[in-house]
């Protein structure tokens, strides 16, 4: 009789238990993905709203070196009397440098071009084009040749991480018109893009009506100069201006993936505008800066999607939005809940998807005489 017993045969897993094994790390897969998922959207939340704070910071830096806040943008018409403009502003751009003429105008910029110098951007600034050397020169067009290469240079400052938008614009998409002034003979680029612009009003009709009906007269329409924005167009301003705060006052906020039509979180045209689509997105281009007015949505158009208020009967319209509804011109991230707004004290804030359009607009405008408190930027 043998000595040595014989080892019972291991036994394997029964394809029962196999399933069982693969159906809970399904379910704790489940579990943990969107808890992972949130932890990056948040990580990506917080590094967008870092990004608008340095922004606002070289704007504050900006306005402590010369005493006045850079326009939203430049955008005149002419160089001697321009419309729109008192001579006191053209006296401020001459003496600020602004003074650059491109066929009968003065230079077309955005804010976030005049304040490279303080965003630590040299190496933007310093960028040179190919046969049109010399370095990003706010006296000439943002899209002149000399400065192609510095606007073709991707900032990630001016970036949101949450948004899925190209980070360049290709001329080659653009409508007939606009392909022509931005490119031109000198051939076709692809410049940067931004998701950040300037809040330049607090109203885009300049008559007070749409004011008046969404903010139910409460407090009556403050006139142009009052409606305007902490930074304005073609305008230099002093704080003394923002009567209303600097809290209390947006100077900038999010417009994400521009230049991509995008409603409610579908995007509707690759380019806003389709085949006549329009230059909108570059962080150099002088249209980088929105009239808050809310939003309304637009069964007639097609695909029905939301559009800026622009008048008394779509602001008297049912479906009014806020924010996050439409990227062409008004507030818009990809932030769950809302979006960030960087105020004139250079703070960020995180305002709710459904913050009353009153509030929103009366934080756009300088000097509306309304006193609203942070905790409404929540609500």
């Amino acid at each position: 009789m043998s000595l040595h017993s014989r080892r019972p045969a291991r036994r394997g897993f029964t394809l029962v238990e196999l399933l069982v094994v693969i159906a809970i790390i399904g379910v704790l897969v489940g579990l943990l993905l969107p808890a992972v998922q949130a932890a990056r959207e948040a990580a990506r939340r917080m590094s967008c709203s870092n990004n608008m704070r340095q922004v606002c910071l070289a704007i504050a830096n900006f306005e402590s070196a010369r005493k006045k806040l850079p326009p939203s943008s430049i955008n005149l018409s002419g160089t001697g009397t321009a419309s729109g403009v008192v001579q006191t502003q053209l006296v401020e751009f001459r003496k600020e440098g602004f003074d650059g003429t491109q066929n009968g105008h003065y230079a077309n910029q955005c804010f976030l071009t005049i304040i490279l110098p303080f965003m630590e951007a040299t190496n933007v600034i310093n960028a040179q084009t190919a046969g049109a050397p010399g370095g990003y020169s706010v006296k000439l067009d943002w899209w002149h040749p000399q400065n192609r290469a510095a606007a073709s240079s991707p900032i990630a400052t001016y970036l949101c991480p949450s948004s899925p938008g190209e980070k360049f614009l290709d001329t080659t998409r653009l409508g007939s018109g606009d392909r022509t002034r931005f490119a031109g003979s000198t051939g076709d680029w692809r410049p940067a893009v931004t998701d950040y612009m300037a809040v330049n009003r607090g109203n885009w009709n300049g008559s007070g009506s749409v004011w008046n009906i969404l903010t139910q007269n409460n407090p009556p329409y403050p006139g142009d100069f009052g409606v305007r924005g902490g930074m304005a167009t073609n305008e230099f301003t002093k704080l003394a201006a923002i009567t209303d705060g600097l809290s209390n006052t947006l100077t900038i906020s999010e417009a994400a993936a521009r230049p991509a039509r995008w409603s409610n979180n579908a995007r509707i045209e690759e380019y806003a505008g389709g085949t006549n689509a329009y230059m909108n997105g570059p962080w150099a281009h002088q249209g980088n800066d929105i009239a808050v007015d809310g939003a309304w949505f637009n069964t007639g158009a097609t695909p029905p999607q939301f559009a800026n208020i622009t008048s008394n009967t779509s602001a008297a319209a049912p479906n009014r939005c806020s924010l996050n509804c439409t990227n062409q011109g008004e507030i818009y991230s990809f932030h769950s809940g809302g979006a960030h707004g960087g105020l004139g004290d250079a703070s960020v804030q995180f305002l709710s998807r459904s913050i009353d359009l009153r509030i929103l607009m009366l934080i756009s405008a300088r000097g509306d005489g309304a006193v609203v408190s942070a905790e409404a930027f929540n609500q």
